[in-house]
């Protein structure tokens, strides 16, 4: 798995939806957590099972076309426009995991 998609509350999994289904058509491993569990928890846990990559989606970040990037390795990374995520992603996996998305 190198991404976590969490919506942070019901009413972001369809935005949420949206990105995983862009992500899984560029053959990322990508997984959306939309238990009824809290942001916290549901962070807790990705960073837990190492995914490099968390994206918490709320209201600003659905009216904004962005997503919120976490990176378990240097924390909240900040908004990004969600194709931009997405490019850099593809790039550092290309790249073998040399970090690209800053």
């Amino acid at each position: 798995e190198q991404v976590t998609i969490i919506p942070i509350a019901e009413r972001h999994i369809e935005y949420a939806q949206s990105v995983y289904d862009v992500l899984k058509n560029m053959d990322i491993r990508a997984k959306l957590d939309d238990r009824s569990e809290s942001m916290n928890y549901k962070i807790r846990d990705a960073q837990n099972k190492k995914v490099p990559y968390m994206l918490i989606i709320g209201d600003k970040e659905i009216s904004e076309s962005k997503v919120s990037v976490r990176a378990r390795s240097k924390g909240d990374i900040g908004s990004k426009e969600a194709g931009d995520f997405i490019n850099q992603l593809k790039r550092e996996i290309e790249s073998r995991g040399k970090t690209v998305v800053e």
